[in-house]
């Protein structure tokens, strides 16, 4: 080698596998995810709209004869919007910040409780369906429901 060329075979430490390099990037990725401020934002206002939608819920049942007509159109919308206000806001946090643990739980919950939700008006209509049919052979046996 002269004196104007360089070596650029030098390396400061020992050859890391190409494998282990991509695994410590995806780790680093994951680290960022988590430890974002925008994510543990937009994630911490689903969970707040979530909770307040169950708490209206769960307040507007137990008060609801005590409710005034203005107030009751007040507690049938607000919930809604603010369920659908926080499902949207995890599905942002999962598609921006993709390895956040904090996005991936809230949304396994909310697929979770829709499922659930899913599966109880099912169960309702069944038992509905079950109560009309047994009253349709005559009016003796319905008489006798309960």
């Amino acid at each position: 080698m002269g004196e104007n060329e360089q070596n650029t075979n030098i390396t400061n430490g020992p050859a890391v596998p190409e494998y282990i390099a991509k695994e410590a990037i995806k780790q680093q990725k994951k680290y960022n995810d988590n430890h974002s401020a925008t994510c543990k934002a937009l994630c911490t206002a689903s969970l707040v709209c979530w909770a307040l939608a169950n708490m209206i819920f769960i307040v507007s049942d137990q008060f609801f004869d005590l409710l005034i007509d203005v107030m009751a159109v007040f507690t049938e919308v607000l919930p809604g919007l603010l369920l659908i206000s926080g499902y949207v806001l995890a599905i942002i946090a999962i598609v921006r910040y993709p390895r956040s643990t904090f996005a991936r739980v809230l949304v396994i919950i909310y697929i979770t409780e829709l499922i659930l939700l899913f599966l109880m008006m099912l169960l309702l209509v069944i038992a509905c369906s079950s109560a009309i049919g047994s009253c349709s052979g005559g009016f003796i046996s319905c008489l006798e429901m309960g």
